[in-house]
């Protein structure tokens, strides 16, 4: 789509105005993606089931991770425990982690420990989760899926020393974009180094009638988006605007001076018509083009700005089997 300089210095001078509080999940189960060769199962076939939801609070930089574990229990076999849990942050936006504190909701106590890499596309790359590809952090519990995190309905745990889901981890993010983003572009954010991309992935043990089951599974999300910013969007400043999401998943973004939703011929879009501005940035994770794109916003020095707002999406479809189209959740953004 044209745009004019004009209409994009109007538009583009401005803030991050994200959520102070935000929050998404995610689910991982057999529609996930696998490193057995069996879809989103373990080892000898066993079934696993969980959820992942995220908080963020844009105003501190504190991400609660909540990791459930609600596997099915089958008569006769051990009911896997969860023992490494891994996520992305937005390209650029996050730059440290600490981990604050970790509570479950029975059992033992939980110990994971945390390993953090800022970048998770350049060697070397410690949180790597089999075949789904190197992560930004990665919680792991210890060695055979000790104090790993277990189903509190099981009957039966082959592994040591399980810790009663759901457990809460709370993570203090630092970095130049952390007032930029919130839990939905957290959770969309692939790994990188391989096709089998996800944006979270859980490491599995004990599961089936031996106990010994096991294996990596990744998020069931198809084509997740999400807008975020990094950098200084003060006026006379520059800031980068950028969209993340699945693998193969199309980058497109929109930019509207007018809040959505807007409900054209039976679909809605996040965003208002009419579109002011809009980018092709290409598709995530193909051809080394990484798990972000960005584009890089000069704000123009002129104090009357200050106040307007504009309203971003993603738009999108999956470059690797197009079947339709998707958006982002509406990325609000204005001057401070």
């Amino acid at each position: 789509m044209r745009t004019t300089l004009a209409i994009l210095t109007a538009l583009l001078a401005a803030t991050s105005l994200v959520a102070q509080n935000s929050s998404a999940s995610t689910l991982i189960n057999e529609f996930g993606l696998g490193c057995q060769g069996l879809g989103g199962r373990l080892t000898g076939g066993v079934v696993i089931n969980s959820t992942v939801g995220m908080a963020y609070n844009a105003a501190t930089g504190v991400l609660q991770v909540s990791v459930n574990n609600n596997t099915p229990i089958v008569a006769g076999e051990s009911t896997a425990t969860i023992s490494e849990v891994h996520i992305n942050f937005p390209n650029g936006a996050v730059t440290g982690a600490t981990l604050n504190s970790q509570a479950g909701s029975g059992g033992a106590t939980p110990a994971f420990t945390m390993s953090f890499d800022a970048d998770s596309a350049a060697a070397p790359n410690p949180n790597a989760a089999g075949c789904l590809g190197d992560f930004n952090l990665t919680l792991s519990a210890g060695a055979n899926g000790a104090g790993g995190i277990a189903n509190p309905a099981a009957t039966s745990i082959a592994t040591a020393n399980p810790v009663f889901g759901p457990v809460t981890f709370e993570l203090q993010l630092t970095g130049p974009g952390t007032t930029g983003v919130d839990a939905e572009a957290i959770i969309a954010t692939i790994s990188q180094g391989s096709p089998s991309a996800t944006s979270v992935a859980l490491k599995w043990d004990g599961g089936g009638v031996q106990g010994q089951e096991n294996g990596y599974v990744g998020s069931c999300d198809q084509c997740r988006t999400s807008i975020y910013t990094t950098g200084q969007t003060s006026i006379g400043s520059t800031f980068n605007l950028c969209a993340t999401g699945g693998f193969g998943c199309h980058a497109c973004i929109w930019i509207s001076a007018t809040p959505g939703p807007t409900i054209v011929q039976g679909v809605t879009i996040p965003v208002g018509f009419p579109i002011a501005a809009a980018w092709t940035l290409g598709n995530f994770g193909i051809g080394g083009t990484g798990n972000s794109q960005c584009i890089s916003i000069s704000v123009p020095n002129n104090s009357q700005l200050q106040g307007f707002e504009f309203y971003t999406a993603n738009v999108t479809f999956n470059a690797l089997n197009v079947q339709g189209y998707g958006f982002s959740p509406q990325f609000t953004v204005r001057i401070n």
